[in-house]
């Protein structure tokens, strides 16, 4: 920002933000962790009620929730002592599927 008389010198203000820039702060970001399966079944129920009020901001937690189900999936099909029970957690994950996938 410039002064009032139009010369060159910088006015500081704190309360001027030119727009689309971003303002630190030192906020603690919030970190979901995930203890278990139901966990993870209640914030899923949660984002399913706010995406429904149109609060449409959860893309990045339901990719990590995505990714953190896949390494699970992962897991149990690597396991030699799945003992086919790795099929039928893959078998029920396709029949959630929606048809039009």
């Amino acid at each position: 920002m410039f002064d009032d008389d139009g010369g060159d010198r910088y006015v500081e203000n704190d309360d001027i933000v030119p727009s689309g820039f971003l303002i630190y702060n030192d906020a603690p970001v919030e970190v979901k962790l995930f203890t278990s399966y139901e966990d993870i079944q209640k914030r899923l129920i949660f984002i399913a009620s706010e995406e429904k009020a149109d609060n449409n901001n959860f893309h990045n937690e339901k990719t990590a929730i995505i990714s953190f189900i896949k390494q699970a999936l992962d897991n149990i099909v690597s396991n030699q002592n799945a003992s086919g029970k790795d099929a039928m957690y893959l078998s029920r994950i396709v029949n959630a599927l929606p048809s039009n996938s």
